[in-house]
C-alpha cells in the first residue's frame, strides 16, 4: 500500500506546535499565553442580606460578569471572579471582584517548560454597588455614624463620558508603581454625598473637642487652642464659611486651619447624602456603582490586561441598572 505524501507545510506546522510545548518557561512567553476567566472556589459572604435580596443583586453581577465576559480576553492571566454580599439597617451592598492571576515559571520542576497560576495579585477589577470604598462611604447605613461626623474626599469627582471620576489614588497614597483608578456612576449628575461647608465642619469639629474634654479632660489646657480657633473662624462672614471644608486628615483631635485643594494632606469633609436614594426600591437594587481598576504598572503583563477589561466594560451601561 502506498502511503500518501505528507506536505513539508504539515511538518513544519507540527514541529513548531512541539517545539512551542517544549519551549523554555519565561516571562515573555507566559505572558503571550492565552488566559481565561474562571469562578472562584471561594463563596463570598450574605451576611445581613435576605435570600430574596441575595438572588435579585445576583441577577445583577450576574449580567455584569457576562458583560465583561463577551468582550474581555485575559493573555498572561486568569481572571478568578467572584461575588460578594452585605446588608446593612438603610440598605445593601454587593459587588463583583476580578482578580488577575499571572502564569509564572514553575522552578522546582526540572521540566522548564512547566508553568502554574499564581494565587495572589497585586491586580484586581472591582465593580460594587451602592459603596464607595475610598470613602468608607456605604448605602448599608447612611446615618451620620462615624466618630468624627463626616468622612474624607481627596479630590472633587470629575465628570468624563457621563460618569465621575473620582481620580487616582482617592483614598490615599500607595506603594510606588501601584495604581488604584476608581469611577462613580450616579442617576445623573448627583451625587450620594454632600460636601460639608467650613461652618458645618466647625460646628462638628467644636462638638468633638468638648466631648474629648470631657471625657479626657483638658490637662494644660492642651485643647484650648483648637477650642479658640474654631471659635475664632465661626467669626468670620457668612461668605467665608459658605466655602466647601478642605482639611488636613490629621485633625481628627485638633483644628489647625482650612486648605486648599492639592495641598499636602488636604482632604475634603463630605457626609451621606440620603436625598439622593430613591425611594421604594428593594436593598438590593443598585443606587450606585464604583468601578475600581487596582493595578501594578510596574509588570506590563497587568495593564495591558486592565486595558483590556476597560474596552469590555461599558461604564454607561451601568448607569441603565440603577435603580432595577
Amino acid at each position: 500500500m502506498k502511503l500518501a505524501p505528507v506536505s513539508l507545510v504539515t511538518i513544519v506546522v507540527c514541529f513548531s506546535a512541539a517545539a512551542l510545548a517544549q519551549a523554555p518557561c519565561t516571562s515573555e512567553t507566559l505572558a503571550q499565553k492565552p488566559g481565561s476567566l474562571r469562578a472562584s472556589r471561594l463563596s463570598g459572604s450574605t451576611g445581613g442580606m435576605s435570600a430574596a435580596d441575595v438572588a435579585r443583586a445576583r441577577a445583577t453581577l450576574t449580567k455584569i460578569h457576562q458583560t465583561l465576559a463577551a468582550g474581555y480576553r485575559p493573555v498572561g492571566v486568569v481572571g478568578d471572579y467572584g461575588f460578594k454580599f452585605s446588608g446593612g439597617p438603610t440598605g445593601s451592598t454587593f459587588g463583583y471582584s476580578l482578580y488577575l492571576l499571572k502564569y509564572s515559571c514553575e522552578e522546582a520542576t526540572p521540566d522548564r517548560s512547566d508553568h502554574y497560576i499564581g494565587t495572589d495579585t497585586p491586580t484586581v477589577v472591582r465593580i460594587d454597588a451602592n459603596v464607595i470604598n475610598a470613602f468608607s462611604l456605604s448605602s448599608a447605613d447612611t446615618s451620620d455614624n462615624t466618630f468624627r461626623g463626616f468622612l474624607y474626599m481627596r479630590n472633587v469627582p470629575k465628570k468624563v463620558d457621563g460618569v465621575y471620576y473620582l481620580g487616582e489614588n482617592p483614598s490615599g497614597s500607595f506603594k510606588e508603581k501601584q495604581k488604584e483608578y476608581t469611577w462613580l456612576v450616579t442617576y445623573g449628575d448627583e451625587y450620594p454625598f454632600t460636601v460639608l461647608t467650613r461652618r458645618e465642619y466647625l460646628l462638628l469639629t467644636k462638638e468633638r473637642l468638648q466631648k474629648s474634654i470631657r471625657e479626657n479632660g483638658n490637662s494644660s489646657g492642651y485643647y484650648n487652642e483648637f477650642v479658640n480657633r474654631v471659635d475664632e473662624y465661626l467669626r468670620k462672614s457668612e461668605s467665608e464659611l459658605i466655602f466647601p471644608a478642605i482639611v488636613s486628615r490629621t485633625d481628627d483631635e485638633r483644628f489647625t486651619g482650612f486648605l486648599q485643594e492639592g495641598d499636602r494632606s488636604a482632604f475634603y469633609a463630605i457626609k451621606h447624602n440620603p436625598a439622593y436614594y430613591r425611594k421604594g426600591l428593594p436593598k438590593s437594587a443598585a443606587q450606585f456603582f464604583t468601578v475600581t481598576y487596582s493595578v501594578y504598572e510596574g509588570d506590563p503583563v497587568y495593564p495591558a490586561n486592565i486595558d483590556a477589561v476597560k474596552k469590555a466594560l461599558d461604564l454607561n451601561a451601568l448607569r441603565a441598572m440603577l435603580g432595577k
